[in-house]
């Protein structure tokens, strides 16, 4: 009886915390996780076929592949989503239901891990990353689908790392011209401008100070320059509490300078730092955006 009092008690402050809290706040976005959490576990993950690979020695550097079910109808285009979580929490198999949704629409999907904080930082992530993407390119070789184009992005700092590939040049130059491709660019509720950010705890562990050159090189923004060629779509929760909205129109507003292909800006109106992420709800204001935007990406890479 004393137990189920406390656990009354503890729902009730957690309730009253979540009606009194106000948008916009790092409280309110960390209470909002238990409630987005069976959304995203009791959402559809199958039939689709799967499997992993690995890249790397450590435990976290491995690839989860999705593909549509046999006799489900393909289209030869590949996604590498890469999962969010600060830098410290999430895995790919976490996120098997947004996979089951792009698998339905018809596209193959890579889904990698990375090695995370406390223990390795945005050096060891960067190496990561140009590792995934020559990894993912062979792979596609070997599955006879190396032709097929590819779309990268991520949520929150998997939208970050993302980011950072696709714009820093010496990642690019590392990984080769043929991993290097990629013909689109997801961005949701990522932290892409570093600078115009609070410097929370795990900031910190994953770039260091503001004025070092570990910063400098963890920060998209800072690899924003010379001329961009690539359809890029930005989705951000007008209220995001753990990712400055401004500092993510900043962003935006630089790369439509450089960008010569659309670089496409959705805030969400009201929307908190996992709205953007939450697109694998058919009846989510992102799900329309996000597969609204693949489909013309799709089309524009078919007519190229």
């Amino acid at each position: 009886m004393l137990l189920v009092k406390i656990f009354g008690t503890i729902i009730l402050i957690y309730l009253l915390g979540l009606a009194l809290c106000p948008k916009g706040i790092f409280l309110y976005e960390i209470l909002r996780i238990p409630l987005w959490l069976p959304k995203l576990y009791a959402a559809p993950r199958r039939p689709m076929l799967e499997q992993r690979h690995r890249y790397g020695t450590h435990r976290r550097q491995y690839i989860l592949e999705f593909a549509p079910p046999p006799g489900h109808p393909t289209k030869e285009l590949v996604i590498v989503y890469i999962h969010g979580g600060g830098w410290m929490f999430g895995s790919p198999e976490m996120f098997r239901a947004n996979a089951f949704r792009l698998t339905q629409a018809g596209y193959r999907v890579f889904m990698p891990s990375h090695r995370r904080l406390p223990r390795h930082f945005i050096p060891h992530m960067r190496q990561d990353m140009v590792r995934i993407m020559a990894t993912i390119r062979s792979l596609m070789a070997v599955e006879d689908i190396g032709h097929w184009p590819v779309i990268l992005g991520g949520s929150s700092s998997g939208g970050h790392l993302s980011a950072l590939f696709a714009f820093d040049a010496s990642l690019r130059k590392e990984a080769g011209p043929e991993a290097a491709a990629i013909h689109g660019l997801f961005l949701l509720g990522a932290p892409v401008h570093l600078e115009m950010m609070w410097h929370s705890p795990p900031l910190y562990l994953l770039a260091g100070r503001r004025n070092s050159d570990r910063f400098r090189n963890a920060n998209p923004y800072r690899h924003l320059s010379g001329p961009v060629k690539l359809p890029v779509l930005i989705m951000h929760g007008e209220n995001d509490g753990l990712v400055e909205t401004d500092s993510v129109i900043a962003f935006a507003e630089k790369l439509k300078e450089l960008n010569q292909a659309e670089t496409r800006l959705e805030i969400l109106p009201g929307g908190n730092h996992l709205d953007s992420a939450g697109w694998f709800r058919p009846d989510a204001a992102s799900h329309r955006i996000f597969f609204g935007w693949l489909a013309e990406v799709e089309r524009k890479v078919r007519l190229s």
